[in-house]
């Protein structure tokens, strides 16, 4: 990729084009950066070098956003043309659709389940999604998922005098996000297992509150 990116530079540069250089040079200055730093390797991979890329996506999309705020449409503008050259480089983003599969499923097997476990559930989806998510969006929609299910968990303790099933010393959620941000929440019973535990002397492995 690196390869691809100095080509199109200089594309760019015959071409005149120069929103394309300015992000192109943007992007090849911080792969510089990052191979000088003490320990790293001659040439980063393609997955370092996206990365880089989303960064400078980023940073666009904030200059951007200030830049407007401030009246200051024309230069808005040009950051998002250049966040538009570098988007290019990047993976196709997730759906809403795929994004709320992805988030369910780090969910479940990370075991979250209250908003205290945000920033970890949001690690763990920016890492498994590839390059393909934006932060914020991640952000809301574990936000969303952990909101709820925090929710369902003390209504349940208030209902019946008890944690649900399996959050009593642990963080294990039977939650499932809705596949799209339009669908209803899911109903979900706090009370039955998400996991096989062994039960307590005395009683089954079903929450007391009979369900």
């Amino acid at each position: 990729m690196s390869e691809t990116l100095h080509v199109d530079l200089v594309a760019a540069m015959k071409a005149g084009d120069d929103v394309r250089k300015t992000a192109l040079r943007a992007v090849i200055t911080a792969i510089t950066t990052a191979q000088a730093a003490e320990g790293a390797p001659d040439e980063l991979s393609d997955e370092e070098i996206q990365k880089l890329i989303a960064t400078e996506v980023k940073q666009r999309t904030e200059a951007a956003e200030i830049f407007a705020e401030a009246g200051e449409e024309t230069r808005a503008e040009n950051e998002v043309a250049e966040r538009a050259v570098l988007q290019a480089y990047l993976p196709e983003p997730l759906t809403d659709e795929e994004l709320a599969a992805l988030v369910t499923e780090v969910i479940a097997e990370g075991g979250y389940a209250t908003r205290k476990d945000m920033g970890a559930a949001i690690k763990d989806v920016l890492a498994r999604s590839g390059g393909r998510a934006d932060g914020r969006a991640v952000s809301a929609v574990v936000g969303q998922a952990l909101s709820l299910s925090e929710r369902l968990l003390l209504e349940h303790e208030r209902a019946h005098g008890h944690p649900a099933h399996g959050h009593t010393n642990d963080r294990s959620v039977g939650y499932r996000l809705p596949r799209s941000r339009h669908a209803a929440p899911p109903r979900w019973n706090p009370c039955s297992p998400t996991s096989s535990t062994s039960s307590r002397p005395g009683r089954d492995s079903r929450c007391s509150c009979g369900s």
